[in-house]
Order: structure tokens, then sequence, then C-alpha cells
């Protein structure tokens, strides 16, 4: 339609959970012998909305043995409706896996199904969260203010103090109260008069900021109920984690829902966060099918549903299985060509699966996700081409294989950042290299964040190129 964007089946796949997208009638493209399935794409959907899709390919399965934990999550929803306890926290705990982020997914499929006025805000720590100070609040902090990408730190600072002093009463000092909570956050504001008298006093300008940032919260809920969706918490960091405990405690702004995501490693992170815990959800690994066709892949993937996923995805790179296409309105369906596979040359762990399918991918492509893995889990296009420049054209069929998942930023025209599909594969992909390798690597990232530190005035890009300068062994 005019003014309007149609896209094909495969693009949809790729951008499937990031645009509302609504299926069209299979159209005569010149060229192609059959019709293309096509979609129609609305709009794009709100960070707070936007969920990174999951699963297999061509099939969209039902949740498994998780249903004792959505009623749960479901009650817990209505309870804050209800505004009864005012203040509740839940975390789903399991290792990796094991479906915490398919239980969210789920949850956040009913929940906008319901007519419910409240503010989603969320915010997900990553594996270097531990060792940022207040990372885990900064990704909050845009989140709750939907900051838009800015060009520089200077205009990051000014959206960000535009943005608190719209939200903050006019009569307490919004701008000051902006300075000191960006200054916390990592944002150069060393030379506001606001802070330049208590660069000092650690525990003041955290008092301040903590305080700041929940007007902040109630100011922006206005009386709506508030959850918080906190993913992989294990990884938070302890100022981070110290803001959310103390906001539990003195919490006045209204109905308030804490939902986080974690490794059972988060005990050990923080041994005080199961005091203000309301409801835990430890998930348990999946009881095995018990019918003979499936016997293979149940015994193997030991009831943990991303071992599962690993299998499946194995068998359609050797083409055991494929994908016939169906309708745009129904699903598609598997067929399956046993003798394309040999069952006795299944690995035996999951560590072997992710290994199988590293070995069995392209070298091109093998080396690409190699040396994406010691970027980290997400990574910028430009640091991977830094390292490696044939690697951006890799890119494109390792999101096919959803190995890479692209993430379309704001307002972007072309996808600059890509992801690991799972934190797993991505360790993987780490460990297939060898050390000589892996400290060059190493080495050429810290340069790349380096040239970045001091080109664009990025204060906080000299954190990543220290870690990547101690990871090469450079002193």
């Amino acid at each position: 339609p005019p003014g309007g964007l149609r896209i094909s089946q495969t693009t949809q796949r790729m951008v499937q959970g990031l645009f509302e997208m609504h299926p069209q009638a299979p159209i005569a493209v010149k060229g192609a012998a059959e019709p293309l399935a096509t979609w129609l794409v609305e709009r794009r959907l709100s960070r707070r909305l936007a969920r990174r899709e999951l699963g297999v390919r061509g099939v969209q399965t039902p949740l498994m043995g998780r249903a004792a934990e959505l009623q749960a999550l479901q009650a817990s929803w209505h309870q804050l409706l209800a505004g009864t306890p005012p203040v509740q926290v839940s975390t789903l705990v399991a290792d990796a896996g094991l479906g915490k982020t398919r239980l969210l997914n789920e949850w956040l499929a009913w929940s906008r199904q319901q007519a419910a006025q409240l503010l989603w805000v969320a915010a997900s720590a990553r594996l270097a969260s531990e060792h940022q100070p207040y990372d885990l609040l900064q990704t909050l902090v845009h989140d709750l203010l939907q900051l838009p990408d800015a060009e520089s730190p200077a205009q990051a600072r000014q959206a960000f103090v535009n943005a608190v002093v719209a939200r903050l009463p006019a009569d307490e000092r919004p701008e000051a109260q902006a300075h000191v909570l960006g200054y916390l956050l990592g944002m150069d504001f060393s030379g506001s008069p606001h802070v330049a008298g208590i660069v000092q006093e650690g525990a003041q300008i955290r008092s301040r900021a903590f305080h700041t940032l929940r007007q902040l919260l109630a100011s922006e809920a206005a009386g709506r109920p508030l959850v918080l969706l906190l993913e992989d918490l294990h990884w938070a960091d302890a100022g981070s984690l110290q803001f959310l405990r103390e906001t539990v405690r003195v919490w006045t702004g209204g109905a308030l829902w804490l939902l986080a995501t974690a490794r059972p490693t988060l005990d050990e992170h923080d041994a005080a966060w199961q005091a203000i815990e309301t409801q835990r959800l430890a998930l348990q690994p999946l009881a095995p099918v018990p019918t003979e066709l499936h016997r293979l892949l149940t015994e193997r993937a030991a009831g943990n549903p991303y071992y599962m996923q690993e299998l499946l995805q194995m068998l359609f790179d050797r083409g055991a299985l494929q994908v016939v296409d169906a309708a745009p309105d129904s699903l598609a369906q598997w067929r399956w060509h046993p003798d394309r596979f040999d069952a006795r040359q299944m690995p035996a762990t999951l560590a072997g699966v992710l290994q199988a399918r590293l070995d069995g991918l392209p070298a091109a492509e093998r080396q690409a996700l190699a040396r994406a893995a010691v970027i980290g889990p997400e990574f910028d296009d430009a640091a991977l081409l830094a390292l490696d420049p044939a690697a951006g054209s890799q890119l494109a069929a390792l999101v096919a294989r959803q190995l890479l998942v692209a993430l379309q930023q704001d307002d972007a025209v072309v996808v600059q950042r890509h992801a690991f599909g799972h934190q797993l594969m991505q360790e993987a992909a780490y460990a297939s290299l060898l050390k000589p390798e892996r400290l060059w690597a190493h080495g050429q990232v810290a340069a790349w964040w380096h040239a970045r530190a001091e080109s664009d005035g990025q204060a906080d890009a000299w954190i990543p190129a220290a870690d990547h300068h101690e990871r090469a062994e450079q002193t």
C-alpha cells in the first residue's frame, strides 16, 4: 500500500518481535516460480514491548511444562492491579537454557491482552555488568526516559537533563538532580556546579541520585501500577542491586512489582536478595516426553529446552529436517529425512552439539562467529569489522542460522549491532579459538575501544578497552 512497507517471510523471521507485523496474501513476484508470502509492517515496537523471538524456525511451539509457574505470575499480576501487597518481588531462577526468557515472553504476551493501565520499565544485565558501576541502572533509566540515541556525549547529557527536568517539579531544582543522577550513572557532569562540591562524597551522591531515580519512577507511573522487568540479575552490579533493595523497602509511589530472571548463582552474587523476595519460581528441567518417536532427542537433551533447540537446529543444518512453508496464517510443517542423518553421530552433550554446529559451518562463517565471540555476547558491527573486515559479509547468514540476532536500533535504517542467540553459543565459539588467536583478537578489540574513547570522547569506552587489554595479557 502507498506509504507502507511489505516484507518477505525471510525478512519477517529476522525482525519478528521488533515490529508489529500482519501476514498478507501471497503475491506474484517477477522471477519467482511461486507466489511469495509477505507481511505488512505497521510500526516499530517500543523498547518496553519489543522482545527477542526465541525457538526453532518454522514452528510456533506451545509453552510446555510451565503451567504452574505461568499461573503464579498471572496471580501476581492480579495482586499488582489490586495493590495488595503494595510491593512484590518475584524472581524466576533457573540454569541457562531452562526457559526463563520463554516463560517471561509467554507471560508478557498474556499480560498485554489484559485491559490494564500500568507502566513497564525494562532493563537487563550483561556479562560484563558486574564490574561496571550502575550499569543496570543505566539501562533502566534509558528505558524509563525513552532517551534517543545521541551522536555525542554532550548531546546525550543534554537529552538526559531535558528528560529529567520535564518530569520533576520546578521547585525541586530538577537540573541539579539531573546532574547528580547523571554523574552517578557515568555521565561527565564533573564540571557542573551542582556536582563539583560533592565529588568526594560518594555516599551523598548515591543517596541523592537514588532519591531522584525513585522520584522519576513515581512521576512516570503517575499513580499507575509499575512493573520493573529485570533480566539476568545474576550479572547485575552491586550498586544497582543496592538501589533495587532500598527501593523495595522505602517505596511509597503506588503498586510496584519487580519481576526478575536470574541463574542460581544470584544467591552467591547477592546474598541479601532473597530477603526482599515475595515470590521465587525455581524452574526445573522438563520431564522427558515418554514416546518412542522422541526418545532420542529427549534423552540427549535431558529436559534442557535449549539443548533440545540446538539438537533440532543441527538437524536443520544437516538437512535431516526441512521446513515446508504453509500459508501465512498457519504454522509451517517439518519434513523428516532420516537417511540424511546417522543417529550414532549425534553428540552426547550440549557442548558437543554446539561444537558440532560450529564445525558444520563454512570456514568464513565459523571464523566470523568466533571472532565476534571475543567482543562479547552483544557487539557493534564496527568492532567486528575492525577485527575482521571480511566478517561483515557473513552476518546475514549467521542470523539466518539463528546463531546471531540482529539488534535493530531506534531510527536506524541499517542494523549496526548483533547479539548471540544464546550465551552458551557465544561461550562455545569463544572456546574454539586457540590461545594465540584469542590474545591477538582481544588486543585488536582493545585498540578499537581505545580509539573510540579518544576520538568520540566516550569515557565509558575505557572500561571495555581495559578489560580487553587484560584479556590480551597486555600491560
